[in-house]
């Protein structure tokens, strides 16, 4: 049992097209010695490619733009010893290229914009009760009133509110050789040591955190292995440095100048059952007064949590709209 002929019914090449692009059809005659069950196999076999039978995804002859999709046999005699195989073309998947459309990696990556939701306790609220337009209204992003009951203290319970930062997502396909689980390994969790633009937003140091870097494994028509990559960063203007209140139980006594560690007592000579408020040096800060020349207010204390990494190599789209 072999292929003895392909042939071309140059006659029957219809094509149709619409707003999607074109369908193009190239019908072929195949001739077998023998008849067998397993003839639709053959017919559709490499033997037949080698023959002239078109194979998968190959390209329309002088359209590079179409590849064959489907191939259909149906047996025309009543011998079995002919088969008509219809070939049909239809667009590439992919961008367009100058030779028509390419590999999967080719094709521009995706963007796309979100949010997260955080809940965190409000220290400074908008001071607008005058309206919007007042000449000691807040900007948008620079609240200024102060979160305290009336007697100027803290609540016993602090007010929390809903902050969200901007995510940006990324999806592409990338080769093998470019990338893979080591490197997201690496990158995952981490914050950007120097300052990047992805998808149009500008990101400068440790504002840029890799909430996830994946990938899943997929094939081309030659049967060769790539990566379709999703790629999620999140945007805090305020960066991604953890910031923790300067107060403890114990504070460093520099009035003898030993920096002796001593617990913090009230006026009766007792624990204090909160915590007081440091200055820089580990002693007491005093009484906050934000009218003081200089201010003296609460100290927040910066601690990088996150290993900083090179995004650059990954060289993400700067534009969400990116050209092919």
């Amino acid at each position: 049992m072999a292929i003895v002929s392909v042939q071309e019914h140059y006659l029957q090449r219809p094509v149709k097209e619409g707003t999607e692009g074109r369908v193009y059809h190239r019908k072929f005659r195949v001739k077998l010695d023998s008849r067998t069950v397993s003839d639709p196999a053959l017919v559709l076999s490499t033997s037949a490619e080698t023959a002239g039978l078109p194979a998968m995804y190959e390209s329309y002859p002088g359209d590079e733009v179409y590849w064959c999709e489907q191939r259909n046999p149906s047996n025309e005699s009543p011998d079995g010893l002919f088969w008509l195989v219809d070939c049909i073309y239809k667009k590439r998947p992919g961008p367009a290229t100058a030779n028509g459309y390419s590999h999967p990696t080719d094709e521009p990556p995706q963007v796309q914009f979100g949010f997260v939701r955080y809940e965190e306790v409000v220290e400074r609220a908008y001071n607008n009760i005058d309206g919007p337009l007042a000449a000691n209204a807040d900007t948008q992003g620079s609240p200024t009133k102060k979160v305290s009951n009336a007697a100027d203290q803290q609540f016993p319970n602090p007010l929390v509110d809903d902050r969200y930062n901007m995510t940006v997502t990324v999806t592409r396909k990338e080769l093998e050789s470019e990338t893979g689980p080591e490197t997201w390994a690496l990158l995952k969790d981490t914050i950007n040591d120097v300052a990047i633009t992805i998808g149009g937003i500008v990101m400068p140091q440790y504002t840029g955190r890799m909430l996830e870097c994946k990938g899943v494994v997929k094939w081309d028509k030659d049967g060769k292995g790539y990566y379709d990559c999703t790629y999620i960063i999140e945007y805090d203007k305020n960066t991604h440095i953890r910031k923790i209140l300067n107060q403890g139980y114990y504070y460093k006594n520099y009035a003898n100048g030993s920096g002796e560690l001593i617990e913090a007592k009230d006026d009766a000579g007792l624990a204090m059952r909160q915590p007081v408020l440091l200055d820089a040096f580990g002693d007491l800060l005093g009484e906050v007064d934000e009218t003081a020349d200089p201010p003296v207010v609460p100290i927040y204390l910066d601690f990088q949590t996150k290993w900083a990494a090179d995004w650059t190599t990954l060289d993400l789209p700067t534009t969400p709209f990116e050209e092919v």
